[in-house]
């Protein structure tokens, strides 16, 4: 039996699709398209605020380093003040616009006076969402 015979007798000698097959097979492809253009929509999304994240937490090791650079006795806040407004490195996407941020170091005092224990902090905010990145360390006195 040839496979154009047996299609024919599978479908009952029928030769086209009724509209119900077709508003079926329609609505099941329409799901599956719309789920798959979510899924790289989120993707993207997603990995655009993994790019935020990175550059942020670039700007905290930029801070960190140029602590451990200065001088000890001059890491103070009075020498490292808030920054309220950072441009954060622009990585792709949202219209090709770097997005605002804010950085601040906050030294803590400690028992030991051969080093201060130092957190630098990056925030800004992404579509209504305040997004922030922390990196903690220290700083050793060189002498």
């Amino acid at each position: 039996m040839k496979p154009r015979e047996l299609w024919r007798k599978l479908l009952g000698g029928e030769r086209g699709l009724m509209l119900a097959e077709l508003v079926v097979v329609s609505f099941l492809l329409s799901t599956v398209v719309t789920g798959v253009i979510h899924g790289v929509v989120s993707g993207t999304r997603m990995n655009y605020v993994s790019g935020q994240h990175m550059a942020a937490l670039g700007l905290c090791l930029e801070r960190l380093e140029q602590m451990r650079e200065t001088p000890y006795a001059e890491i103070t806040p009075a020498n490292f003040p808030d920054e309220p407004s950072l441009p954060l490195t622009h990585l792709g996407g949202s219209g090709a616009i770097p997005l605002g941020c804010a950085r601040r170091a906050r030294m803590r005092a400690h028992t030991d006076p051969d080093y201060k224990r130092v957190t630098v902090t990056v925030t800004w905010a992404y579509l209504g969402r305040e997004e922030s990145e922390q990196l903690a360390g220290a700083v050793f006195r060189k002498d």
